[in-house]
């Protein structure tokens, strides 16, 4: 069973730190995390039940951890995304002068 944290974060680490491809897309990244832990001979969906392969949502909010105290390690798609949200906050705040 997956359940020691330190152990996730020290996998999705090199993961983000070894493979850019992980920084951008958490799917890519549970993929390639998964096919390390699985086991092929039983079924994908059992395993996630049993625990026995890290939970996305644990996947997920480790990455999110790790980008925040090393930016370094933050995908190619972020500043494009943080352009995207500033904009629509200029937007939001417009909006609302004008109502």
């Amino acid at each position: 069973m997956i359940h020691d944290p330190s152990k996730s974060y020290s996998k999705i680490l090199r993961l983000l730190i070894d493979d850019p491809e992980t920084r951008d897309c958490d799917l890519v990244l549970m993929t390639k995390i998964w096919e390390k832990e699985r086991n092929p001979s039983i079924d994908f969906l059992q395993q996630l039940k049993d625990k026995n392969v890290t939970h996305p949502e644990t996947i997920r909010r480790v990455r999110q951890k790790i980008q925040e105290c090393h930016p370094e390690l933050r995908g190619n798609k972020y500043e494009a995304r943080q352009k995207h949200k500033k904009m629509y906050e200029q937007l939001s705040f417009l909006e609302q002068l004008a109502i």
